[in-house]
């Protein structure tokens, strides 16, 4: 089970995103603007993001941005309404882990989370193999 956060202003498709994560056996928090959502990431740990792109205010680049800088391991996936190839390129650039244009099923969507938590885990897992090695690797040994 992992810890989602919807981030959309529309309140029916924010309901069916968080319908689709909760069946999928998710914890699901949400919020209806990119401000409170930065504000509900900062309240807990997730796993994954999920926000729309065009909000009023804080808009779906800048919940990226500022998830991002707070925790660079985290999946956050963009999910826009009417997205341009620029907007994507940019996302992925700032490290968005997808871009999925609306509308899109729910089984659609259940797969592109699974992919998103399955990179979060083998992030996971690379780190710890990282601390293994520096704890089992002798000081000034270099393995190349």
């Amino acid at each position: 089970m992992a810890q989602i956060l919807v981030i959309d202003d529309n309140d029916s498709i924010r309901d069916g995103v968080v319908e689709t994560a909760k069946r999928a056996g998710h914890e699901v928090a949400a919020a209806s603007s990119g401000s409170d959502g930065v504000a509900r990431f900062g309240e807990g740990v997730f796993d994954l993001v999920l926000t729309d792109l065009k909000m009023d205010g804080l808009d779906g680049i800048g919940v990226l941005q500022e998830v991002k800088s707070r925790a660079p391991d985290v999946a956050v996936m963009i999910m826009p309404a009417y997205g341009t190839i620029d907007n994507a390129v940019e996302a992925m650039k700032l490290g968005a882990f997808d871009y999925v244009q609306k509308p899109f099923s729910p089984g659609d969507l259940r797969v592109r989370i699974d992919r998103a938590l399955e990179w979060r885990r083998l992030q996971g897992v690379e780190e710890r193999l990282d601390a293994t090695r520096r704890i089992l690797t002798p000081s000034g040994y270099d393995e190349d």
